[in-house]
């Protein structure tokens, strides 16, 4: 069993967006169903738009887990984890972001 398969297969929408707020004002929502829904109001519906998105947020996630608790235990990565979601947020000035994938 792949845990990051799993979570990406049990999501139901992801976020990716600029860090301080998941409202969607910040970036981007994508749902497992093909709806992308962005911060200046758009939205389409593209199921492979938002699997790839899912995918690549899931591997952002996995990324920022790796380098605080693994490579190089920095200090400016939040990592969340309940039974609904996981997110990681980036706080470097540069690279402020936050990623979330929400479970069914």
């Amino acid at each position: 069993m792949n845990l990051k398969e799993t979570l990406i297969n049990n999501t139901v929408q992801a976020y990716s967006g600029e860090r301080g707020c998941c409202c969607g004002c910040l970036g981007t929502y994508y749902y497992a169903e093909g709806a992308c829904n962005y911060a200046n109001g758009d939205s389409i519906d593209d199921k492979k738009r938002a699997a790839s998105n899912i995918k690549r947020i899931a591997n952002k996630i996995f990324e920022l887990i790796d380098e605080q608790a693994f490579t190089t235990n920095r200090p400016n990565i939040d990592v969340h984890m309940t039974d609904d979601l996981v997110s990681a947020t980036d706080n470097r000035p540069d690279m402020g972001r936050t990623y979330v994938l929400y479970f069914s």
